[in-house]
């Protein structure tokens, strides 16, 4: 008799769970702005690098899904936060970014603009991931592969050579000296790039010695190098 009871209890479940529809969330997923361990949410960008015909530029973020790709095209968005300094429409523009199919990684594309005011000023540019009918905003935080989610990315960008900000956490001034606006040119005129953030601490100790005897030919020629505040270009 307690065989059948027991029984019959299952028989009465399992039609019942046949006829319960078991709820899924089916809300967004999330995206967030992510950087490598050890680099920075911050980059500075300056259009002094650049020749004159450059008017616009693209700084590039990273962005990842936190959730599974799907086959189907969505949209990406980023706003401008408190911190902002720059003008949207006029400095910078945010657009509305097409996440492909099958994709959950990608960079996202802030475009920055060449104006006046750039000459004399640095602008700041604070952005985030803008909530929208595809994506919520990630959770900050979250480690995935020696990655980080973060908050926001910050952008400074001039048209101005300014001291980068590597100069001194990696040991340029100990090497090369103080930074000028004319030594920081002279050394992208021997190497011909305009970042540096890479070199190791042996590269900057080959770089003092090579651009010692670059600036003696130099001033062999062209006389002493000084630099804007009227001192003379030493390394």
């Amino acid at each position: 008799m307690k065989n059948i009871i027991f029984l019959s209890f299952i028989m009465v479940c399992a039609a019942s769970c046949k006829k319960d529809d078991i709820m899924f969330y089916e809300g967004p997923d999330a995206i967030s702005i992510y950087v490598d361990e050890y680099e920075s949410d911050s980059t500075n960008y300056s259009f002094a690098l650049e020749g004159p015909e450059v008017v616009q530029d693209t700084v590039w973020i990273k962005v990842r899904v936190q959730g599974a790709s799907k086959d189907v095209d969505r949209t990406i968005e980023l706003e401008s936060v408190n911190g902002t300094t720059a003008v949207a429409g006029k400095d910078f523009d945010l657009p509305n970014f097409t996440l492909k199919a099958g994709e959950s990684i990608t960079r996202y594309p802030v475009i920055l603009h060449r104006t006046s005011k750039l000459l004399q000023s640095n602008e700041k540019l604070v952005v985030a991931v803008k909530a929208n009918g595809h994506f919520a905003k990630g959770a900050i935080g979250t480690e995935i592969n020696e990655t980080v989610s973060k908050e926001k990315y910050i952008i400074y960008f001039n048209d101005y050579l300014s001291e980068p900000p590597y100069w001194a956490s990696m040991g340029f001034d100990s090497y090369i000296g103080e930074f000028s606006a004319v030594k920081f040119r002279f050394i992208m005129s021997v190497y011909g790039i305009s970042d540096f953030s890479g070199w190791s601490t042996g590269e900057l100790m080959n770089a003092a010695l090579n651009l010692r005897i670059a600036l003696a030919e130099y001033e062999a020629v062209n006389g002493i190098l000084y630099d804007e505040d009227g001192n003379r270009i030493t390394f």
